[in-house]
């Protein structure tokens, strides 16, 4: 969830371990890491368009909207046509990121992962963007959210050997971020819980309220331990 350290903590233990070991550290979110060239136009148009709409409540870049018609009107096309753009120009990016990944783990590397891709839970903590659009009246916008749902169930399909899950109380959250509502960071902290993995996978809880310190102590053990 926001404020639980993910980025600190990535690249603590990229740099603890690459003295050692070759490391391949990955970011799978699309809001402050790395942007592709597809997606740079794309931000620039919803960078325009706020600015046209000052003051006007935005909705954050991976929340739908809170209410969309059943039926979208002519004048709504252009930014359903940019939701898809977005949505391809994400999922571009993560399969991308996850073939990296998978080259990383077959030579023998270790690939550090910053977020993951899941199918479980729509439009949140990595999910897929559109599913507001799987009962939708018209039937090419339906077609483009089962395109979006199938690309992450299979990148959801390889499955990392660890996954280290950052549980912080929405309250934490929210006074390291500064930026969302209790409810929306509260809801991104429930998600945390709720995601789950392969059984191959093993799950490493870890307190993200505790000192940087503690939270570092507990991932480097759950690290060392698969190594």
């Amino acid at each position: 969830a926001d404020g639980s350290g993910k980025s600190t903590v990535t690249h603590a233990i990229t740099s603890w371990l690459s003295w050692r070991i070759e490391v391949v550290p990955l970011y799978f979110g699309f809001g402050d890491g790395p942007v592709s060239g597809v997606r740079k136009p794309l931000q620039a148009l919803r960078s325009l368009y706020s600015r046209r709409r000052t003051g006007a409540p935005q909705s954050a870049p991976d929340e739908p909207p809170a209410r969309e018609p059943a039926a979208l009107s002519l004048r709504a096309v252009p930014k359903a046509v940019w939701r898809i753009l977005w949505s391809w120009s994400v999922v571009r990016e993560k399969r991308s990121r996850m073939s990296q990944a998978r080259r990383g783990r077959n030579l023998g590397l270790v690939v550090i992962c910053d977020r993951y891709p899941q199918a479980q839970i729509m439009a949140l903590g990595d999910g897929p963007l559109l599913a507001h659009w799987e009962r939708h009246s018209w039937p090419w916008l339906r077609a483009v959210s089962r395109w979006e749902l199938e690309a992450y169930r299979r990148m959801e399909a390889v499955v990392p050997d660890l996954v280290i899950k950052l549980h912080v109380s929405p309250e934490v959250s929210a006074r390291r971020k500064q930026d969302g509502s209790l409810d929306s960071l509260a809801r991104r902290v429930e998600v945390v819980h709720r995601v789950q993995f392969s059984g191959a996978a093993r799950i490493a809880h870890v307190d993200a309220n505790q000192p940087l310190e503690q939270v570092l102590l507990e991932v480097r053990r759950a690290v060392w331990e698969v190594l």
